[in-house]
């Protein structure tokens, strides 16, 4: 176990490996111990003295208390809204940031995150990230001192002040092209074509390389999907897989949006990565006072891509500090400004 923050603690927020979510019963007996209230999750990745660790925990307390509830995916908006009204009386005023950690394979995650949003709007930071494992299967990966959940996301309300930054680095190199089919996280048709068969021909010509029955991912890893979005910047889709002619990507694209085939390279990314610590940075500075503590959300198919150059990410990110945090299937952040999204291959840089 690895703690990595100082300071008085009101509530921790617990980062494990999925590498230990089979240990349940030294993992309970840990939970045990803990004389505060706790909440988190278990990722692919974890973020600890600015390396990328694969297994182990991260346990960060919080200076303010955090007021945590599991609210399982597929509720109806006024099931989800009846839920939150009694949870926001018992948090009671003073809301600044709402935690948000998925279940990064459940049925339903598009759902919740915009019902949370429809519920607090504008405002509240929200900050979090999909949970689980690359071996996307869901299991119990949400978790706070009721209860371990699969399906489900675990929200938490508090009064802490966060700074935020969201970057990517990723550039279109394609014009939009429309979604003219899609189902969930299937993405099946392309201007009206089979969606493989297109993003095929576009990354092909573009990186002079070819697809093969098994190569799918080596590839696909440089050249994701940006959904174009109104006074924002694009926000990536992952393609993971190949089914058919069909493409499964890592979150919802939705019929009717357009996207653009993206690519990047380590200078580009890195260039996402500085720009998202200096919007967080910048947000720190106009604050009411200076925060010292740095925690970032980055997608572990990011690091995949970067493989041994993602320590310059972190050491990017820390400068001249440290930063702790989690390596997530999807990342969930807004700094109280935009419509709130799910991004993926995505930096989120944050401070309090």
């Amino acid at each position: 176990m690895e703690i990595n923050a100082a300071g008085s603690c009101a509530t921790a927020l617990i980062l494990i490996s999925e590498t230990h979510r089979k240990e349940t019963d030294q993992i309970k007996a840990f939970f045990e111990k803990l004389e505060k209230p706790f909440f988190g999750a278990f990722f692919p990745g974890l973020i600890s003295g600015s390396k990328r660790k694969e297994a182990g925990f991260v346990v960060i307390p919080l200076p303010e208390p955090v007021f945590t509830i599991a609210i399982p995916f597929g509720l109806a908006e006024s099931e989800y809204d009846a839920l939150l009204d009694r949870f926001t009386a018992e948090a009671g005023p003073g809301i600044r940031t709402v935690f948000c950690f998925v279940d990064a394979m459940g049925q339903g995650k598009p759902e919740s995150v915009s019902f949370l949003y429809n519920y607090f709007g504008i405002g509240v930071n929200y900050l979090g990230g999909g949970a689980g494992s690359l071996s996307f299967e869901s299991f119990p990966c949400v978790f706070n001192e009721q209860g371990m959940y699969a399906n489900a996301a675990m929200i938490g309300l508090s009064s802490l002040s966060v700074a935020i930054g969201v970057e990517h680095g990723w550039r279109p190199v394609s014009e939009p092209l429309k979604v003219t089919k899609a189902t969930g996280n299937m993405l099946e048709e392309l201007e009206w074509k089979p969606a493989y068969q297109v993003y095929r021909e576009l990354v092909e010509k573009h990186s002079g390389l070819k697809f093969t029955d098994d190569n799918f991912f080596d590839i696909a890893k440089s050249y994701p999907f940006g959904m174009v979005k109104i006074d924002s910047e694009m926000v990536i889709r992952d393609p993971i897989q190949v089914v058919g002619n069909k493409i499964h990507v890592v979150d919802e694209v939705p019929e009717g949006e357009y996207v653009s085939l993206m690519h990047g390279n380590m200078t580009s990314l890195l260039e996402g990565a500085r720009a998202a610590r200096n919007k967080s940075a910048l947000q720190n500075s106009s604050s009411e006072g200076q925060f010292s503590f740095l925690f970032s959300i980055d997608c572990i198919s990011r690091s995949l891509y970067m493989g041994d150059d993602f320590d310059a990410e972190l050491s990017i990110i820390a400068g001249d500090g440290e930063v702790n945090g989690a390596l997530t299937i999807g990342e969930i952040a807004n700094s109280g400004e935009l419509f709130l999204e799910i991004y993926n291959k995505t930096v989120v840089v944050c401070r309090w």
